[in-house]
């Protein structure tokens, strides 16, 4: 192989592996901004959700969405999502901008920024603890389903050494 096809190809490879970290680097200093929220608790549910939906930032639905998985279930605006209609009138810059069509049939929500994702996440999950459930809602709203997604959101080690503090929004 000629040496010069052979530096370009690491080359790539190197762009490529600092790309993917950048984007990773990028949603854990989003959570941490105050722009996402100042409630603690709340960033802390929005990352923990953010880990386990995105495979730790690795998942393709991550990758194409900057979103945690949000399932568009219309296909257009607010896609199913009336709880946040008014969040996304009041805010366009984090609205939608499409809809991903993934391999396993279901269409994601495509976000303009890691941070518009987050936000959604942080809406969802502010809205569901209002009507009394903790972070797990943002999964599901069947209570078995639910208690099998805090127990994997409890679970997450945080890549930063964050122990599991007392949370509001990630009681079992």
């Amino acid at each position: 192989m000629n040496r010069n096809v052979v530096i370009i190809v690491i080359v790539l490879i190197v762009l490529s592996i600092l790309i993917f970290y950048r984007k990773k680097i990028i949603a854990n200093k989003n959570i941490m901004s105050n722009k996402i929220t100042e409630d603690k608790e709340l960033k802390e549910a929005i990352k923990r959700i953010y880990i386990l939906e995105s495979a730790n930032y690795t998942s393709n639905i991550f990758k194409q969405t900057n979103g945690a998985g949000i399932i568009a279930f219309g296909d257009s605006f607010p896609w199913g999502w009336k709880m946040l209609e008014n969040f996304w009138k009041n805010n366009p810059e984090f609205k939608p901008t499409g809809i991903y069509k993934s391999a396993n049939g279901f269409g994601y929500l495509i976000f303009p920024s890691i941070e518009a994702g987050q936000l959604a996440v942080g809406e969802i999950v502010k809205k569901r603890f209002s009507q009394g459930l903790n972070a797990a809602a943002y999964n599901s709203n069947d209570p078995a389903e639910r208690e099998v997604y805090m127990q994997s959101l409890l679970s997450i080690k945080l890549p930063d050494g964050e122990k599991i503090r007392p949370n509001k929004y990630l009681q079992v």
